[in-house]
């Protein structure tokens, strides 16, 4: 079984497969701090678990009714991704517990789509315009524009593994060691 590690960094619970990634988020939280402190107190306020996953890929997944983000290892590797890429897609997951939590999106099955993601896809251009991030505001423009989120085929498999993790935490079955 996959050994785990857990650790708070600004009250949010990090869980990770190597304690490398601790130091990540928290120097991409650090820097969401310097460059907006008003999305940075936003995040800390509804992100309750980020949950570094083992898979090798850049996928994320947000369980709404769980609290709990899943992001794939890879897109915490700064020669793979850099900064501006993880923190805007961490202020479009929050914007989604936002959503969530003010009744925008429906409770009970936690669906996302059609205006609650274009809502999502507009906050997180509008902090990369604001932060000068023209590479990824470039490609989430395009993604906005095309309704990116509709012809993902990402889905099926890859969400399944994510929901497969996430019955194997909640059960209580994964060996994760507290820092």
């Amino acid at each position: 079984m996959q050994q785990f590690y857990s650790k708070k960094i600004f009250g949010i619970l990090i869980i990770a497969p190597s304690k490398k990634h601790f130091d990540i988020i928290e120097g991409y939280l650090f820097a969401l701090l310097d460059l907006d402190k008003r999305a940075f107190l936003k995040v800390i306020r509804l992100m309750g678990t980020i949950f570094v996953t083992p898979f090798n890929d850049f996928y994320n997944e947000l369980f709404l009714k769980n609290n709990i983000w899943f992001v794939d290892k890879d897109f915490l590797d700064k020669k793979k991704n850099y900064k501006g890429a993880f923190i805007s897609v961490l202020v479009h997951e929050t914007h989604h517990r936002h959503q969530y939590v003010t009744g925008k999106i429906e409770k009970k099955s936690g669906m996302v789509g059609g205006q609650i993601e274009k809502a999502a896809y507009r906050i997180q251009i509008a902090f990369l315009k604001k932060h000068n991030f023209s590479q990824e505001l470039r490609r989430k423009q395009r993604q906005l524009k095309e309704s990116a989120w509709e012809t993902d085929d990402s889905s099926g498999e890859s969400d399944k593994k994510y929901e497969n993790l996430l019955a194997l935490y909640k059960s209580g079955k994964l060996k994760i060691t507290k820092i």
